[in-house]
């Protein structure tokens, strides 16, 4: 699994659960490709729980990687996108 964002400098952003982004015309934006994640078919629910955290990270990764290029401000998640499995997600922002 690659996790793959875009960003934009100047956007509409549509208040979806996905946050979706247009882009307004000539602005810059990004592209990033996250690491590969390899989830083997016979992963037991240890394993695939332990890959949902580490996709979730590499999601936020990417995500912060694209604002951070193009100098845009980090929000910090809702309380209700902390995933509670994984503390670490106490101080992500995307």
């Amino acid at each position: 699994i690659v996790v793959v964002s875009y960003e934009a400098k100047w956007k509409k952003t549509i208040g979806s659960w996905d946050r979706l982004i247009i882009p307004y015309p000539f602005t810059p934006a990004v592209l990033i490709f996250g690491d590969p994640i390899e989830v083997s078919p016979d992963a037991n629910e240890n394993m695939r729980a332990e890959k949902t955290i580490a996709l979730r990270r590499e999601l936020f990764r990417v995500i912060k990687e694209g604002t951070r290029t193009l100098g845009i401000p980090c929000e910090p998640l809702e309380a209700d996108e902390i995933d509670p499995r994984d503390p670490a997600e106490n101080n992500t922002c995307i």
